[in-house]
């Protein structure tokens, strides 16, 4: 009800993207940005996630659908980043996209074992992150940060002692490197 409200509002938006709150109403899944922002190629990453994103119709039948070489389940090495990827076709399109942090949906906070299972995934989320930074051309000066970041989370944990997030950021930060390289032999040699 709340984004049939802001649709009928704003006929001329064309999707909206809300953040993620788990049961007690704390955020969960991203780190969203606090303000309402019209969505662009580099904020997108803070205020997007498949489970807080709406769209009309009309996106819909110009954009397509999922990549489905993108994603969990994916027979690909790219775990994750289909909802990303259509948010960049969207956005590609000329169709306008707004993050409203009062919209809302609930969803779990994801738990922190930092197990084999759980580093695996973040190098796998990170190469996915990775590939769409290379495929589409990101600046590497932009891209270069998200390397820092993953590097700097290792470090800090490193330096704390927690060797279970280190491990998790060192293989988030391999992803995200190996994935934008890749991301990027594939965009020279299709293009």
């Amino acid at each position: 009800s709340q984004v049939h409200a802001v649709f009928t509002i704003n006929p001329l938006l064309d999707g909206v993207t809300g953040v993620c709150r788990d049961g007690d109403g704390v955020l969960s899944v991203n780190r969203w940005l606090d303000k309402e922002v019209a969505l662009d190629r580099f904020n997108l990453f803070q205020v997007t996630t498949s489970i807080s994103v709406f769209f009309r119709l009309r996106v819909i039948e110009r954009v397509g659908k999922f990549d489905e070489t993108l994603g969990v389940g994916a027979e690909t090495p790219w775990r994750s980043g289909e909802d990303a990827d259509f948010m960049l076709r969207a956005l590609a399109a000329g169709f306008k996209v707004r993050f409203l942090p009062d919209l809302f949906v609930h969803h779990p906070s994801p738990v922190r074992s930092f197990s084999r299972a759980e580093i695996q995934r973040g190098y796998e989320y990170g190469l996915a992150f990775g590939y769409l930074l290379g495929g589409y051309r990101y600046p590497f000066g932009f891209v270069a940060q998200t390397w820092i970041r993953a590097f700097g989370g290792m470090l800090l944990s490193m330096l704390r002692l927690r060797i279970g997030p280190g491990r998790f950021y060192f293989w988030s930060c391999c992803g995200r490197f190996l994935g934008w390289w890749q991301g990027r032999r594939k965009g020279s040699s299709s293009g």
